[in-house]
């Protein structure tokens, strides 16, 4: 353990051993919430425990230390406080013992969602599932951390909103993550800005799943609600939450994001349902995210948006589910939203094929947003159109001022530059006219314009001036490289990355005694179908072979099986 005494237990980092710690200012004479682990407890022989990240419904998060792999971790406990007390020794769990069957039972569940979550590893809005163990007479998992703060706090540090151009491409993979588990029967029943975290590296994930019982008001296991982003059924007696419930949180935390503020209390809406988007919020927002808020947002769980997969399509006019694992969404047409960047190269690849977005900005200077008659949800209109002076004026002979812009040449940019450029998305409203592949240009790239790069055109009565772009896929084939003793990984998102549809990319196992054995952590690849060196089209299925050869096999000399031939079909 004298190799950790110098570790942070507020940030995991080699602080010198200070008492306070100069990097995160963490004070480790700071006691632990009642019931939890004590700082630097270890657990399982392998976890040093520090500050405690969460105290949920049903347990509680601690940021630790993997000694085995000399990683941060997010620990996850399960210690619901209606059904158990912290041991006198400071670590065991006593069941109480009229909750014994209700503990026992619970416990599994949680393990199956940790379970769950650890096949599910590869989407892209959660930490990873690493370890999953019963010690202490309960139940705990392990999954990798980056340093990440409550979308609440981040929201409270960068003026109180975003913007859609800002939220859309962070918020996609969190609606295909909620979707696939979903799919995979995991609903999550808490979303909100208290339980999605932005990391450090800019991408969102979510954290707070609990046993099922933990997001119903009147549970008997001690409840977990987040007024605001609960749906009214949650508060009944009878659990009887489905999926539209995950949509109306998530679609809540959405609406906090921009317009600054949560929705009312589902249980005010009841008999007050009226929700108000200021009109500066409501003149930066496309109609279809405005009425995908307001079926999401529907009181009554049969009057709502019923999935994920239907409320991205409300929300985003042709995105589809990429993650990384299972998924039902339709197929649809790509688009590039941001650059990729070193330090996330995974998450940016899946982004980059997340979504086409026709982005209609609306061009009214004022009006309110209601979500009113939940059988004929409107949106009403004050047409009070004010004109912002904030861009290029031009001046005729009489000196009465004509509003013009120059129209740039959008043929330098990609889709993603000009959506992420605050100057275009300004004074522009933009429509994806075609999308083609092009040999000679990236996916992205614009490759034409209705209005002519340089000509002088007068703005709406909005300020804006709609354009019109055609959009290149990239090349229609392409040559398939040779991936031998690559990790599975790695090709995976090289193909994504060279515009496969993810539905189209299986992977088989094969035994190749001459390539590399697998690990429990690592599939290696020996071989594709096609092989390599193939031009094949971007819509083919592609198979990844694997070496079904494992590590331990070799190292006890139990390799058995038939041997490929590297990148061959058979």
């Amino acid at each position: 353990m004298q190799k950790y005494d110098n570790l942070c237990m507020g940030c995991m980092c080699d602080n010198g051993g200070e008492d306070v710690c100069r990097l995160c200012g963490f004070d480790h004479s700071t006691p632990q919430p009642d019931g939890c682990l004590k700082l630097r407890a270890v657990l399982d022989n392998r976890y040093i425990i520090g500050r405690v990240l969460e105290c949920g419904a049903d347990g509680i998060t601690y940021l630790a230390w993997d000694m085995e792999e000399d990683i941060q971790v997010r620990l996850r406990e399960f210690m619901p406080q209606n059904y158990c007390v912290r041991g006198l020794d400071g670590s065991s769990v006593d069941v109480l013992l009229e909750k014994k069957n209700d503990f026992i039972n619970k416990r599994d569940e949680f393990l199956d969602i940790a379970r769950l979550l650890a096949r599910m590893s590869e989407l892209p809005a959660l930490f990873p599932v690493t370890d999953i163990f019963e010690a202490n007479g309960t139940a705990y998992y392990a999954s990798e951390n980056i340093k990440s703060i409550t979308l609440k706090e981040f929201l409270l540090r960068n003026g109180g909103s975003l913007t859609w151009e800002q939220f859309k491409p962070l918020i996609l993979p969190v609606i295909n993550t909620l979707e696939t588990l979903n799919d995979n029967g995991l609903l999550h029943l808490g979303i909100s800005p208290e339980t999605l975290v932005v990391g450090k590296d800019g991408v969102i994930r979510i954290v707070g799943f609990t046993v099922r019982g933990a997001r119903n008001s009147r549970s008997t296991i001690s409840s977990q609600i987040f007024p605001g982003f609960t749906p009214v059924e949650q508060y009944a007696s009878e659990d009887t939450a489905t999926e539209s419930a995950d949509v109306y949180g998530l679609a809540a935390a959405v609406f906090r994001t921009l317009v600054g503020q949560a929705p009312p209390e589902a249980t005010e809406r009841v008999t007050n349902d009226r929700m108000i988007i200021p009109a500066r919020i409501v003149q930066t927002l496309p109609k279809n995210v405005l009425t995908a808020l307001a079926g999401a947002l529907a009181i009554l769980p049969e009057d709502r948006t019923q999935t994920l997969g239907d409320f991205r399509s409300e929300l985003c006019p042709g995105a589809r589910n990429v993650s990384a694992v299972i998924s039902g969404a339709d197929s649809a047409q790509k688009e590039s939203d941001q650059p990729a960047t070193d330090g996330n190269k995974k998450y940016a690849i899946i982004a980059v094929t997340l979504t086409v977005i026709v982005v209609l900005l609306l061009a009214f200077g004022a009006y309110e947003f209601f979500l009113k008659d939940r059988l004929d949800r409107t949106i009403k209109v004050d047409s009070n159109v004010s004109t912002s002076s904030a861009s290029v004026i031009s001046y005729d002979e009489i000196g009465s001022a004509v509003i013009y812009l120059t129209v740039p040449d959008f043929t330098k940019y990609t889709y993603a530059q000009i959506l992420n450029t605050p100057e275009f998305v300004q004074y522009y409203s933009f429509e994806i006219g075609q999308m083609s592949y092009n040999n000679d240009l990236e996916p992205g790239k614009v490759y034409a314009q209705d209005r002519k790069a340089g000509e002088k055109v007068e703005r709406d009565s909005a300020g804006k001036i709609k354009v019109v772009l055609s959009i290149s896929q990239g090349p229609s084939k392409v040559k398939i490289d040779s991936y031998v003793n690559k990790t599975y990984d790695e090709v995976y998102v090289s193909l994504l990355e060279q515009g496969f549809y993810y539905k189209n990319i299986r992977v088989e196992e094969k035994v190749d005694t001459s390539a590399k054995p697998s690990t429990d952590t690592q599939k290696i690849v020996v071989g594709t179908s096609p092989s390599a060196g193939s031009n094949v089209s971007k819509d083919s299925e592609i198979i990844i072979f694997v070496n079904g050869l494992k590590e331990q096999d070799v190292s006890s000399g139990t390799a058995s099986g038939n041997t490929s031939s590297g990148d061959t079909a058979n």
